[in-house]
């Protein structure tokens, strides 16, 4: 049995996602498709915009034949944590292939990881020292514009994560066909998840962009800033000394959240008043 696995959020699923599972059978002729979902937090920390179960009918009902939860100690990490977590889990259900979507092709991505290999990590974290963050420090030494795209850089810690864990797994690229994984607009043949989350806040019509079979579920959608209020009450009756106990918390990064909860009206608030050089939006 040939099995095809794919790493996914689905925060929704769009058309995208669906061009994703289609190309994914054609390119591997699989017998069966396994999606690693995260669950109901997603990978910046933001509730996902449908419960997990939904999400996951979701990816049934469109192509995908299995789906497994991937942890949230993984789901909520970084991008390199993510994609060693959800390739785990692929080499344990012996998948041989995993299917990724790519700004870039696939010569373009396989070079820029050749050259991450070869970062002198003396080098980088002379450079991190200058204030700059780990992303930008990386993609200035490596001297490359493939590591611009999010779903590029995801891509380049799929193949880090095989090689890390011996896989006999098989990468597939699939180009993207849909807008940028942080576009504002609804555009092209697929929007992106952001845009079509966006929309639905705006009460902007989302049918040409999501398949049929979903659009029930959008009565019930979650947005991130419904959690501030209960956010907000967590930091300020703990001491920056159990702040800095939560995963990632460093280099007295708890005495700004401490202070940023009391200058802060919303949750984008909250995190630009945090964020640093060092500590990207999205890190935060």
């Amino acid at each position: 049995m040939k099995i095809s696995g794919i790493i996914a959020e689905y925060n929704p699923f769009h058309n995208g996602h669906l061009h994703h599972i289609k190309e994914t059978k054609r390119n591997t002729d699989a017998d069966a498709i396994v999606c690693v979902m995260s669950g109901n937090f997603v990978q910046r920390g933001a509730p996902a915009v449908f419960d997990k179960w939904t999400r996951a009918s979701h990816a049934l009902n469109n192509g995908i034949d299995l789906v497994i939860e991937l942890p949230l100690e993984f789901s909520m990490a970084s991008a390199e944590r993510f994609a060693y977590g959800g390739v785990y889990l692929l080499n344990e259900i012996n998948a041989d292939y995993i299917s990724f979507g790519a700004e870039s092709s696939k010569e373009e991505i396989i070079n820029a990881y050749e050259k991450i290999k070869k970062i002198d990590l003396s080098e980088l974290k002379s450079t991190l020292k200058e204030g700059v963050n780990f992303a930008t420090a990386r993609q200035h030494i490596a001297d490359t514009d493939v590591l611009e795209s999010p779903n590029n850089i995801l891509a380049i810690e799929y193949l880090k994560a095989i090689e890390k864990t011996n896989s006999k797994i098989a990468p597939n690229f699939v180009k993207r066909c849909s807008s940028e994984y942080n576009s504002n607009n609804l555009t092209g043949i697929s929007a992106s998840a952001k845009a079509i989350r966006n929309a639905v806040n705006e009460n902007k019509d989302i049918s040409g962009f999501v398949p049929e079979n979903t659009l029930g579920s959008y009565g019930n959608f979650t947005e991130k800033e419904a959690f501030f209020n209960l956010i907000k009450y967590a930091v300020m009756t703990k001491s920056s000394l159990e702040i800095e106990k939560i995963c990632e918390v460093r280099e007295g990064l708890e005495h700004r959240i401490k202070e940023a909860v009391y200058e802060s009206d919303s949750l984008d608030e909250l995190i630009k008043n945090i964020k640093s050089k060092r500590y990207t939006y999205s890190s935060i």
